[in-house]
């Protein structure tokens, strides 16, 4: 049941500009939805640290490809394990799997119930997300996130996906 409503392939990239006509292409995304930049504060195990990326969210079928360029120090460490050790490589790295819950307090739950170490979790208006660390499980991380309905239509959750 862990895996109900995987929703998204989350990939980091150091050059977003590049990385968008390469998922554009292959993968057949015809709109992106973007944050130019995302700017939060989120927690982690080592406290807060401010967030600042680049990031595009498109479509592929029934799978969301999410594509996250780091833009400062902060937030390049979170991503360091998938992100290219050159900084003239552009090419994007999985770094987690999105699952969506139905209720915060569901999310919040199973977050807990898990007893695995966080990598962050943050919030904005209408959305609430947990990555966390299942590399020695999976070798890569996970994203629990609960979402509004406004905010899964602004996402552009496709009309004929279900949610179990």
């Amino acid at each position: 049941m862990f895996f109900r409503n995987h929703y998204q392939n989350g990939y980091v990239t150091r050059d977003i500009d590049r990385a968008l006509p390469l998922f554009t292409s292959r993968f057949g995304v015809s709109e992106w939805v973007t944050f130019d930049p995302a700017e939060i504060l989120v927690r982690t195990a080592q406290g807060p640290r401010d967030y600042r990326a680049r990031m595009a969210l498109g479509w592929s079928g029934s799978l969301q490809l999410e594509l996250i360029e780091p833009l400062n120090d902060d937030t390049r460490e979170l991503y360091r394990d998938a992100l290219a050790p050159d900084i003239a490589d552009f090419i994007p790295r999985f770094h987690h799997a999105a699952v969506r819950r139905t209720t915060l307090e569901e999310m919040k739950r199973e977050v807990g119930s898990l007893g695995l170490p966080l990598l962050m979790e943050g919030e904005v208006p209408g959305f609430v997300f947990c990555y966390i660390d299942m590399r020695q499980q999976l070798g890569h991380h996970i994203e629990i996130a609960w979402a509004s309905d406004e905010m899964w239509a602004f996402n552009k959750w496709p009309a004929d996906k279900s949610i179990v």
